[in-house]
């Protein structure tokens, strides 16, 4: 995970440090993401279920229970503003500065997992 997260926050930070005439846009890459990954899950999810049993698993799971939807839908909002950041943070720190604050991630969930969730780490 640390060299996947490594990758992914070098990358970021240079696709926003180049110079180019006409920069993309935070919000279309951090949309692009979530389609790549819904086509994903849906593709492993069919092939798991199969294509008829998919269809009434997604109804059953999503529309016939709009409250747990619901509840999934607002940390799933919170991690596209927190994505949509995460660009803007990599066009306006140093590179140093940005690696720091984007692998703090790992730590502050650790410590919401040990304080929020009641789990202990070991070492």
């Amino acid at each position: 995970m640390a060299l996947q997260n490594s990758i992914h926050t070098l990358l970021i930070r240079y696709s926003r440090a180049r110079k180019v005439d006409e920069m993309f846009r935070p919000s279309v890459a951090v949309l692009m993401t979530e389609v790549i990954k819904l086509v994903i899950c849906v593709v492993i999810d069919m092939h798991n279920e199969g294509v008829l049993r998919f269809f009434s698993v997604l109804r059953s799971h999503t529309i016939s229970q709009p409250w747990d939807t619901l509840k999934v839908c607002v940390p799933a909002m919170i991690y596209v503003i927190q994505n949509n950041l995460f660009y803007v943070a990599a066009s306006h720190l140093e590179a140093a500065t940005f690696m720091i604050f984007s692998q703090l991630k790992i730590f502050t969930t650790a410590i919401f997992s040990i304080f929020i969730l009641g789990r202990s780490l070991s070492g």
